[in-house]
């Protein structure tokens, strides 16, 4: 499910993307012609990494549509403030998103980028996307707290694709304490507390944000492999995972409570 990228397949940088102080990303091409974004992360965003990865293989199991993932070990040169990044002395560990490309092979932009900051834009492109609902009933499962319109690649006509889970398991530097206080409650969801607010969404969309909810256990139970392969490494590790099991059950509740609908 995650690629194991051996490092002969990274060819050169194209651009950099982002240098901010949660990662460091570039496009790079690899062979094949293909146009990969690869993604360091600062040891200050120390869970952003495995939280990448588990938020990759969580919307595969929960059948969420996203670009290939993968890991890749490149030397800290080709990184900017290459001493702060997590890997060891000589090597970064990286995530890698392949990139879209639209039918006339330019890479796809983020929605952010192809809207600015027109709200009601923003409304109509999520309304008429088929995979909003159970991506908002998703990132509540998984507490993903910044799912922002920036992090949805606009790649046709009502077709968006998610893409950055660095955020999931309540943020890049969550504690067990985090997981264990919020694993019963809300947290935030842009997408439906900022994005398109949920007092002001349709009662479809609500409907079928909650229905999305029902289909997490059994999510779950085809996840719950990958996840003790995942997250076996330490006691923090075990305790995520349990927050991702409870949660399964409690989504479809929680929504419903922060919507004011009933189930």
């Amino acid at each position: 499910m995650i690629q194991y990228h051996d490092s002969s397949e990274y060819l050169k940088k194209l651009e950099t993307v982002h240098t901010g102080i949660r990662a460091n990303t570039h496009r790079a091409l690899f062979t094949n012609n293909r146009h990969v974004f690869v993604k360091a992360y600062p040891n200050v965003a120390f869970r952003s990494l495995v939280n990448d990865v588990v938020g990759y293989v969580m919307a595969k199991h929960a059948g969420i549509n996203q670009p290939d993932a993968g890991l890749i070990l490149l030397p800290r040169s080709l990184f900017e403030n290459s001493e702060n990044l997590i890997g060891n002395e000589e090597f970064a560990q990286c995530f890698t998103s392949t990139a879209c490309t639209d039918l006339s092979g330019r890479v796809c932009g983020n929605l952010f980028a192809f809207l600015g900051n027109g709200s009601s834009s923003a409304k109509q492109e999520l309304e008429g996307w088929p995979g909003f609902p159970k991506l908002v009933a998703f990132d509540s499962w998984i507490s993903n707290v910044d799912r922002h319109i920036g992090n949805l690649l606009y790649v046709g006509p009502n077709q968006l694709m998610p893409i950055d889970h660095s955020d999931v398991l309540t943020g890049p530097q969550w504690t067990v304490q985090n997981l264990v206080d919020l694993e019963d409650n809300w947290t935030l969801n842009k997408l439906i507390d900022e994005a398109w607010p949920c007092n002001e969404l349709p009662d479809n969309i609500k409907s079928a944000i909650i229905a999305s909810a029902e289909r997490f256990e059994l999510a779950y139970e085809k996840a719950r492999v990958d996840l003790y392969n995942l997250l076996s490494a330490n006691s923090d590790f075990h305790r995520a995972h349990h927050f991702i099991w409870k949660r399964s059950s409690l989504t479809q509740s929680l929504i419903a409570n922060h919507m004011s609908m009933l189930t």
